[in-house]
């Protein structure tokens, strides 16, 4: 009797799918928790103020709107402060009431009145952000900062003309100007360089802003021990407000509030991951937990199809066993009886484990490339995204031609659901069987997925790559 997909048979790949989210998630919160608890709480050295943020500032406070940017707190009530931890702790912990905030160049004193709910103390506490240079951090690919020649590392030193000495000067200058094409004049060891940049005009909350596809550097870090409870705690917050940012841009990218351009390629993940392993092993250690996030991210996705797919699959049995009854019982096959044809539904959960998986090797691939590359040949590395998809391309071809011709003739997602290939009498398939057999995929897709759809109403199961190649998926 021939097998059919059952919703049961579906659990497999959901469960794999499943427990990758809970490691990868685990992963990240042990690779924080580690970096809190040996190196301690990373806190902005300096003490001068970059920006505050008016618009979040809780009544009683508003005596701080005229502090200028780069003005250094010194003393919050009796309390002197060392580095940006000990202002932020000092403004959140404070007795409630009236405090004198002393500063320096220029010296002033201003009085405020900390609030008495915790929510209005982080209000506080997030209206006034500590001092970044006005510099490059690093560069999205293809975007304005990347076509104008800015590169990671550089000082700027004025937009347009206009002198800026912080990070907020700087994407002031830049987000007033959307459209524009304007002079970034810069300091790359130590010569001064002007760029010509022509800025994004990219609309947040109804407004178009300017941008250039450039992120803030990293100022210099003190460490705060802590106790490994504590950096549990740190850990377990630092995982979830990571989750909720690229949540965030999932779901700006989806509704068109950031530019597709911000995404990178494999290279860029690369190129990322060799710089932080330049940095230094916290760093390093740092970038993995939320490149850790990001897979556990990209496991979740397939999640709600499978669960769809269980919910129907009574459905699908129904239908795949009206088809089989087309096929004569007692066909031959190199002498055989006729093996039980792979349907539709158990392909695709071979491809939705497919995915994942090229998904995983592929970026672990762009990592440990971007590793070699900044340590060894850092001159080799390309920032196109024409070679970052030409690279997973390259990948993809390779996996699925190797693995079909394999003695195993499956790949791993069809390994784990019992199937492999195989021609059209039974045997396994060549190198160049398996490459048409890929390329036919792509005419498949092109044509509106009818090739890929075309398994559930054939004799034989087979889609249009299928019958260009001359191949069969059957249960193994």
């Amino acid at each position: 009797m021939k097998k059919t997909l059952e919703g049961a048979d579906l659990i497999t790949p959901l469960l794999a799918l499943s427990a990758g989210v809970i490691f990868n998630m685990l992963f990240a919160f042990g690779a924080y928790t580690y970096v809190i608890a040996e190196w301690g709480v990373p806190e902005l050295s300096t003490t001068r103020i970059g920006i505050v943020h008016d618009e979040f500032l809780p009544p009683g406070t508003e005596s701080l709107i005229g502090i200028s940017a780069g003005s250094r707190f010194v003393r919050i009530g009796e309390t002197e402060v060392g580095s940006w931890g000990d202002v932020e702790r000092g403004l959140f912990e404070a007795p409630s009431g009236p405090i004198r905030l002393d500063f320096a160049e220029p010296d002033q004193s201003v009085e405020i009145r900390i609030p008495v709910t915790e929510a209005e103390r982080r209000a506080l506490v997030r209206s006034v952000e500590g001092w970044v240079e006005a510099g490059v951090g690093s560069v999205v690919p293809g975007s304005p900062a990347d076509e104008g020649g800015l590169e990671p590392g550089d000082r700027v030193t004025a937009v347009a003309g206009i002198d800026v000495e912080g990070w907020f000067e700087f994407t002031s200058e830049i987000r007033s100007r959307p459209g524009e094409r304007v002079e970034v004049t810069i300091v790359r060891e130590g010569r001064e360089i002007i760029r010509a940049v022509t800025v994004d005009a990219e609309e947040e909350q109804g407004i178009q802003v300017g941008k250039i596809g450039v992120y803030q550097p990293v100022g210099a870090l003190s460490y705060s021990p802590v106790p490994l409870t504590e950096a549990m705690v740190y850990g377990y917050r630092e995982t979830v407000a990571v989750t909720g940012m690229i949540l965030g841009f999932l779901r700006d990218l989806v509704t068109g509030g950031i530019s597709p351009r911000s995404l990178g390629s494999i290279v860029t993940i690369g190129e990322a991951s060799g710089q932080a392993a330049a940095a230094g092993v916290d760093t390093f250690l740092r970038f993995m937990a939320l490149f850790s996030v990001n897979l556990a991210i990209l496991n979740l996705l397939p999640i709600p199809v499978l669960l769809a797919l269980i919910a129907v699959g009574p459905v699908a049995v129904e239908a795949q066993q009206d088809l089989d009854e087309l096929v004569k019982q007692g066909e031959t096959y190199d002498g055989e009886v006729a093996p039980t044809y792979a349907g539709f539904w158990v392909r695709f959960g071979a491809v939705v484990i497919d995915s994942v998986v090229l998904s995983l090797g592929g970026a672990i691939l762009g990592t440990i490339a971007g590793i070699a590359g900044a340590l060894v040949f850092p001159d080799i590395l390309d920032n196109s995204d024409a070679f970052g998809v030409l690279g997973s391309a390259i990948v993809t071809a390779a996996y699925f031609v190797f693995m079909h011709s394999s003695s195993k003739q499956a790949t791993l997602g069809k390994m784990a659901l019992g199937l492999k290939v195989t021609d059209l009498d039974g045997g396994r398939i060549g190198v160049g069987k398996s490459f048409l057999r890929w390329f036919g995929t792509i005419v498949s897709g092109v044509l509106l997925m009818i090739g890929y759809l075309m398994v559930a109403f054939t004799e034989r199961k087979q889609g249009l790559h299928d019958k260009i190649a001359g191949t069969l998926v059957v249960r193994s």
